[in-house]
């Protein structure tokens, strides 16, 4: 699967869920999320546990530097998290374990992320799916990041382990 994304520091996600309200987007909840990221030598592979769903596990890759901050990835249901956790953890090692509480918002197939992230702050993120036209995916991210008041200069261009990272060999 594909996607195009982006992310930006938020200073007022009250606003931004009202934004994004105005715009058509319906509140789906707020998540609690932890991802357990492992050390692999390409793309990034982390475990996705949000609290009431089943587990995901997820493999991707994204070219930060691309125009477009597109992302491919694959994902898979897994219903034993902590036997994962027991096989992935010494075969692979963590790299480490970011923990977020998410307001997820839909807009058709487009999902908005209001993330307060443990350790890093508020930050807002885009997920547009790329069906098969991506100059319309394109179009659509442009868009949003337009009316929800946003510039491709505020667009952060690492992921929350390339952020969370550098904090936690700060404290060790």
């Amino acid at each position: 699967m594909r996607n195009l994304e982006f992310k930006a520091r938020l200073d007022d996600p009250e606003r931004a869920l009202h934004r994004a309200e105005a715009l058509g987007a319906s509140l789906e909840g707020v998540l609690p999320q932890t991802d357990t990221y492992f050390k692999v030598s390409t793309g990034r592979l982390k475990l996705r546990e949000t609290v009431g769903q089943p587990a995901e596990l997820v493999y991707y890759q994204r070219d930060e530097d691309g125009a477009n901050r597109a992302s491919d990835y694959d994902l898979v249901r897994i219903e034993e998290p902590d036997s994962l956790l027991k096989i992935l953890g010494p075969a692979l090692s963590c790299l480490a374990v970011v923990r977020k509480h998410r307001t997820l918002l839909r807009l058709d197939a487009t999902r908005i992320h209001l993330d307060n992230v443990e350790g890093l702050g508020s930050f807002i993120e885009f997920e547009v799916p790329v069906a098969e036209d991506e100059a319309a995916a394109k179009r659509r991210i442009d868009w949003l990041i337009r009316e929800l008041g946003f510039e491709w200069s505020d667009c952060i261009r690492a992921s929350y382990l390339d952020l969370i990272l550098p904090a936690q060999e700060t404290q060790t």
